[in-house]
């Protein structure tokens, strides 16, 4: 019937550490993402769905990671943003507070981050 996946249909499956809230971002292969109420991040391969590594980010989340050319962007309810180098190990670059909450995604334009708090709105630029 159409709209019902066979068996073959899926090429695998991950469940440890999903997220309900916050969407997935695809970087050059690699899957980020963050579990809403754990704050556990993971990067898992797009082809096969091995995890590369997993590691607590800390706080929740409903803001969806975004990303850089270098880096990834994690930012949790709290206002606290953990910034990750994109690859194959957890390399946190730096965490940075805002003063208030996070529940909205950020936007990435041009060589700014747009970030909306449940108080403000920031641009970030380099």
């Amino acid at each position: 019937a159409k709209g019902i996946l066979a068996d073959g249909d899926v090429s695998w499956r991950y469940s440890m550490s999903c997220p309900s809230t916050p969407s997935l971002i695809v970087v050059n292969g690699l899957i980020y993402f963050v579990a809403d109420k754990t704050g556990v991040a993971s990067c898992i391969t797009a082809k096969t769905g091995e995890l590369v590594w997993r590691s607590r980010v800390g706080g929740s989340f409903s803001a969806s990671p975004i990303a850089t050319d270098e880096h990834i962007y994690f930012f949790d309810r709290d206002g606290t943003t953990t910034v990750v180098r994109l690859g194959d190990s957890y390399d946190v670059v730096s965490q940075n507070k805002l003063d208030a909450g996070c529940m909205a995604s950020p936007a990435v334009a041009d060589d700014a981050i747009y970030i909306r708090t449940t108080t403000h709105l920031y641009c970030i630029k380099k």
